[in-house]
């Protein structure tokens, strides 16, 4: 309990991999290279590299040389509860990496766990845009149902501005459950270790037929903005904004503030 307390209170977001953050950690400005894409640092010239603004959000790039770690922590306004998500995530080999961690559940405070596996199949260099194809398991899906979801995300990038943006189908583990999830985000350089910008994301029911549980979520989803600071390998990030809850078969909206806190780090 208390190493999952912890865990909890480190919580956002890295920017540190993307054209942005590596400018702020080394306190310069990276050439344009004629595609709209910066140059990366040394280490990273050899692969393509995007930001994970938040831990929940998948995007398509190396989010590390060899491994991210970040750790976020939440309250929601509109379920009247906090929580937490970690993740890691490393390359594999080639274009294809991995990434897992587990996430408190805003009902009961469960830890369930989650495995995704992601192939970059675009580079902005190559084609104008990065794009990526990932799919695997998630312990908290929609309406807090385990779940196998697969989808794409495409990002584009350049010294000033990361915009990141995905797209999944998720299948339920139980009782027929079926949804769609959509997530955006961007980040504008503001300064030499500040990032801010927005981020938002929405589930949608998918499962049509009458056999609904009472108080069964029709849509779900958060947005609001969000600041990061680059600190060396660390990046800080905040975000207040407003969740909401709609039911399926009628009832009470539930809408409230929600803030998310966090730090991530690159090795």
């Amino acid at each position: 309990m208390r190493i999952g307390l912890f865990v909890g209170l480190l919580p956002l977001t890295v920017l540190l991999q993307s054209p942005v953050a590596w400018a702020q950690v080394y306190g310069e400005d990276q050439p344009d290279q004629g595609d709209g894409a910066s140059a990366t640092s040394t280490s990273f010239r050899s692969s393509p590299v995007a930001a994970p603004l938040t831990p929940s959000l998948l995007g398509p790039g190396r989010a590390a040389e060899l491994a991210y770690v970040g750790v976020e922590g939440r309250l929601d306004g509109a379920r009247q509860a906090a929580g937490f998500e970690t993740t890691i995530e490393a390359p594999l080999w080639g274009p294809l990496s991995f990434r897992t961690g587990v996430a408190s559940s805003p009902v009961d405070g469960r830890v369930t766990p989650s495995l995704l596996a992601k192939v970059d199949l675009l580079t902005q260099g190559r084609h104008g845009i990065d794009g990526a194809v990932f799919g695997g398991y998630r312990g908290e899906g929609f309406n807090l149902v385990p779940a196998i979801e697969m989808g794409f995300a495409l990002a584009r990038r350049s010294s000033h501005l990361t915009l990141i943006s995905s797209v999944a189908y998720g299948q339920g583990l139980r009782d027929g459950e079926r949804y769609g999830d959509a997530r955006v985000a961007g980040l504008a350089r503001v300064h030499r270790v500040v990032n801010v910008g927005l981020d938002a994301r929405a589930r949608f029911d998918l499962e049509i037929d009458g056999d609904e549980p009472a108080g069964e979520a029709a849509v779900d989803g958060l947005a609001g903005p969000m600041v990061v600071l680059g600190l060396g390998r660390f990046a800080l990030s905040g975000q207040a904004g407003v969740a909401v809850i709609a039911p399926r078969a009628g009832g009470p909206t539930h809408v409230g503030a929600t803030t998310r806190v966090g730090i991530g780090a690159s090795f």
